[in-house]
């Protein structure tokens, strides 16, 4: 004898729970699909971010198991696929925008804290590398030519350590008044 579940769905001789409408990390599980994955139940599942991802049983319910349709990995800085994470500019690329945009770097309160931001394309790692190359050694900074204007291509440059802390103590000293 099959019986069916509450969402019409036949499950002949098995053991079925209903977790509709429960959480599992971002996910809200929606309905059974019918469909089974190496004997567990598969569910469709709605993610906070709008997406839909269908997930066996098993794997919402595990620690370790899904807890997003994936848009997790799409914003995720850990999972590079330039091949660059490793060298001094991605540190240069990260260092610029935590200063930026990340309230507890020492530096944000000079950068950030004052409205400089990094222009949206430079989100990219891959278009910040495309638009200034890599630097001419590696004694070279990032250098915005207008200290007010934010981190985008035509502002910035790159600059020996010491041209850009002597450039930024002659400004230092022209703001200066008597």
């Amino acid at each position: 004898m099959t019986k069916m579940n509450p969402y019409g769905i036949e499950m002949p001789n098995s053991r079925w729970k209903d977790i509709g409408g429960q959480r599992f990390g971002k996910l809200t599980a929606c309905h059974p699909t019918g469909k089974k994955y190496h004997g567990q139940h598969v569910w469709l599942c709605e993610c906070d971010c709008g997406g839909f991802k269908e997930v066996p049983v098993g794997s919402l319910t595990s620690k370790s198991g899904t807890k997003s349709c994936g848009c997790d990995l799409y914003n995720n800085d850990r999972l590079i696929t330039h091949g660059k994470s490793d060298t001094p500019m991605y540190e240069r690329w990260r260092s610029m925008k935590r200063r930026c945009e990340d309230p507890t770097s020492k530096s944000y309160k000079y950068y950030g804290g004052k409205g400089i931001t990094v222009c949206v394309r430079w989100q990219d790692f891959k278009n910040f590398l495309a638009d200034m190359g890599v630097p001419p050694t590696p004694s070279h900074e990032i250098d915005r030519k207008d200290a007010n204007g934010n981190y985008e291509p035509g502002n910035c440059r790159w600059l020996t350590k010491s041209e850009n802390v002597s450039r930024a103590a002659r400004g230092r000293k022209a703001s200066k008044t008597c």
